[in-house]
């Protein structure tokens, strides 16, 4: 499910919801530069669901490190990785 406003978006899946804005409440720079990673349980169709609608960061793949991912980039320039391990 998916609720916007004019500078926020709220997703919510598997009974987890992730808030977005554009606001920038305490003024602060962004600051990280790591992956936030989301652990789904089937992350195939997920992908399906949201890769036309969203900024992909690296396309549904299987890494080396033996998980099934894909990443987006969030309206403030964040990284976010949708994953699925063994």
């Amino acid at each position: 499910m998916v609720e916007t406003s004019e500078l926020s978006l709220v997703v919510s899946r598997f009974d987890v919801s992730i808030m977005f804005t554009e606001l920038n409440l305490w003024e602060n720079d962004l600051q990280m530069s790591g992956t936030i990673y989301i652990s789904v349980p089937d992350v195939d169709q997920y992908f399906a669901e949201v890769q036309d609608r969203v900024d992909l960061a690296w396309e549904l793949q299987d890494m080396p490190y033996g998980t099934r991912e894909f990443a987006l980039r969030d309206c403030n320039g964040y990284y976010l990785a949708f994953m699925q391990g063994d």
